[in-house]
């Protein structure tokens, strides 16, 4: 797996098929900020960086290199309960989540086919 950060990053975005525009506006920042974080993340603040973790969905330290080891989060719920999540990504998890986010596309590119056809018969 590709070791730098900006490369990690960029790594998750297109495996779930995120543009850097896709991104920028969910951020609720320019395209332009995005790409700095992108190629620079030790800049951007520690709130966009959590965003950037929720939205793609990997754990901060998956984000920034340590796939190899178990990272566990303690969740609070309510009435003071806590629930600990355990994250693993490996590269296999991620070579799934691409092919898995290809199939899709293969589906919805098919089904436009379809109507395409249906629409010029």
């Amino acid at each position: 797996m590709e070791s730098s950060i900006p490369n990690r990053i960029r790594l998750f975005r297109t495996a779930l098929g995120y543009s850097q525009e896709y991104v920028a506006k969910k951020l609720h920042i320019t395209q332009q900020a995005n790409s700095l974080i992108e190629s620079n993340p030790e800049k951007a603040t520690l709130e966009r960086l959590k965003k950037l973790e929720e939205l793609l969905r990997v754990d901060l330290f998956t984000l920034i290199g340590e796939d190899k080891s178990l990272v566990l989060n303690n969740i609070n719920q309510k009435g003071g309960n806590a629930a600990t999540q355990m994250v693993f990504h490996t590269e296999k998890d991620l070579n799934s989540l691409y092919e898995n986010h290809m199939k899709e596309l293969k589906n919805q590119i098919d089904f436009l086919k379809g109507l395409l056809s249906k629409e010029y018969r």
